[in-house]
């Protein structure tokens, strides 16, 4: 079946298997584009925005990702999560004569909502979307690290800073897609290397810099082989200051453009498309996934089955259009956990057969938070399904339009960019200031880390790219020391957002495999087709799945 977007008007292409899935959780195909409903999603989750305001119940200054010009109700996490309110209080009848989404939109801005998605943390007030971190700040979407700072997907770290999708490693600096490294900085596709700069697609090495495709190696800068002795003493010279680095900056750059490149990157998988893939089967259209069966278009999560459309969760299964999940049959859902048979819910803990309902726990058969025989919840939720597809509501995910967030707050302007004027035609919210305005002088950033007092963490600088101002935190300046980096030049939103960049977008691309190795069983260009993420702009030197392996192995 071919339909039209109808936000960006692209054709796209719903298969059989599509068909049936959603015949299976009784809900109309799609409306929008995988990109648009992806997108949709996103621009309901703000991770690194934070704000200070105060308790609605407790009266105290918390950190929230909600401004305090907001018409919600924020309570902290303790008093979110305490008896001393009930969310039933908050329940209102559901009006046949009028939208659905502007009801529970109301019922909405009503229910206290919790300040932050922190859970189990030690010592980490200003993390997000996180469970048991320990003495961290500014982590988003990440669990079980230790002495972290400034980063996005990261899982068991310790004393790591500016690290994105990495798992497991230990003393590490401005990592993207790295895992069980340890002393390793500004590196990307990395995995078990130790005491290492600037390495690409990088696996089992130590003391190697600005190296790329190696495996097993030790002492080699630029792909080449060097004594101990020599190896030391010319990174010395190339992380000396912040001149000397940027030529080895340079140097590696011109390299990496000359490295082999798998089509995908994943392990242990049958029957999948998409990108950071591991340990799935039958899995379309996903991207950054771990254990995914029967599955398609789900993004950011652990283990999932029998789902579309999700973006954040773990342990899932007859899922569809949610975020921020955990649990078994819920649809069209944000921020739920261990809820079966939900639909249209926000917050809800524990609950089973609740539909448009908020902050709820415990419950059952509640329609907008309030309570129903089982008979009659059953009936009133048939009406309102009924009501809600006549006015094109039902099998969609709640419109952008009534986010809690301005769009440039939220993960869909990281992943999917608009400008103020663009995000306007669509109705949808825009904030105009996002930093707080902080006065005192602003410094030069040093080039030479060993020149660095201590008092620089009380120095304010201004953001090379986007001129916010940010600060040098005593955590970070430690590891910088360590490490023997230089201090950064660009606020921690723009190091994010370049580490981003050097990763491939979420979308697949039909393209060649571009090997002409006849060595490897072929005579001239490779003639294997693949999926993949690569774009076909995109410079880089692409390989099936066989050439790779025979060019790098």
């Amino acid at each position: 079946m071919q339909r039209q977007c109808v936000q960006c008007s692209k054709t796209f292409r719903i298969e059989d298997q599509d068909l049936e899935f959603y015949e299976k959780i009784s809900v109309p195909p799609p409306t929008l584009c995988p990109d648009c409903r992806q997108q949709r999603r996103l621009a309901w989750r703000n991770e690194r925005n934070l704000y200070e305001r105060t308790c609605s119940l407790c009266h105290q200054t918390i950190i929230s990702m909600y401004r305090p010009d907001t018409p919600y109700t924020i309570y902290c996490q303790p008093c979110w999560w305490s008896d001393r309110w009930e969310s039933t209080d908050y329940a209102q009848a559901y009006n046949p004569q009028g939208s659905f989404f502007e009801q529970f939109s109301e019922l909405q801005r009503q229910v206290p909502r919790v300040a932050l998605a922190n859970n189990n943390s030690e010592n980490s007030p200003y993390c997000n979307f996180g469970d048991g971190n320990k003495n961290c700040y500014l982590v988003t979407s990440c669990n079980y690290n230790e002495d972290c700072f400034y980063g996005f997907w990261m899982v068991n770290n310790s004393d790591c800073g500016d690290l994105a999708y990495a798992m497991d490693n230990r003393m590490c600096y401005e990592l993207v897609d790295c895992n069980n490294c340890n002393q390793v900085r500004y590196s990307q596709d990395c995995r078990d290397c130790n005491e290492a700069w600037l390495l690409y697609d990088c696996a089992g090495c130590s003391n190697c810099f600005g190296c790329t495709n190696l495996r097993m190696k030790q002492y080699y800068i630029f792909n080449k082989p060097y004594a101990p002795d020599a190896y030391t003493k010319l990174v010395q010279q190339y992380t000396q200051d912040r001149a000397h680095f940027n030529e080895a900056l340079k140097q590696f750059s011109d390299l990496k453009k000359k490295s082999i490149q798998k089509y995908t990157k994943g392990t242990n998988n049958s029957n999948v498309t998409g990108g950071g893939i591991r340990n799935s089967h039958n899995a379309k259209y996903c991207f950054e996934v771990v254990e995914v069966v029967d599955s398609a278009y789900v993004f950011d999560g652990l283990r999932a089955k029998d789902c579309y459309d999700l973006a954040f969760f773990d342990e899932t299964e007859l899922c569809y259009e949610c975020h921020s999940v955990i649990g078994y049959n819920m649809q069209f859902s944000t921020m739920c956990r261990t809820s079966p048979d939900t639909q249209y819910s926000d917050s809800c803990h524990n609950c089973k057969n609740v539909f448009g309902c908020v902050g709820l726990r415990n419950k059952q058969f509640h329609i907008l938070n309030k309570a129903y025989s089982k008979s009659a919840y059953q009936k009133l939720r048939a009406s309102i399904i009924n009501d809600m597809t006549i006015a094109g509501e039902y099998g969609e995910f709640f419109p952008v339009n009534y986010s809690f967030f301005s769009y440039n707050e939220t993960l869909a302007q990281d992943f999917y960019p608009l400008t103020k004027k663009h995000a306007a035609v669509f109705g949808w919210n825009w904030f105009d200031a996002l930093t707080k305005v902080i006065t005192e002088p602003i410094s030069v950033v040093p080039d030479d880390i060993r020149l660095v007092s201590d008092d620089v963490v009380q120095a304010v600088f201004t953001c090379k790219q986007c001129q916010r101002r940010f600060k040098i935190i005593p955590q970070e300046l430690s590891l910088y020391r360590r490490l023997g980096v230089q201090l950064p030049q660009y606020c921690f939103v723009c190091r994010q957002q370049q580490r981003e960049q050097l990763r491939n977008p979420w979308k697949l691309f039909r393209r060649q495999c571009m090997c002409t190795q006849t060595s490897h069983g072929h005579q001239g260009r490779c003639v294997t087709e693949f999926e993949t993420n690569y774009a076909p702009s995109s410079t880089a030197i692409i390989y099936c799945e066989h050439c790779y392996q025979k060019e790098i192995f």
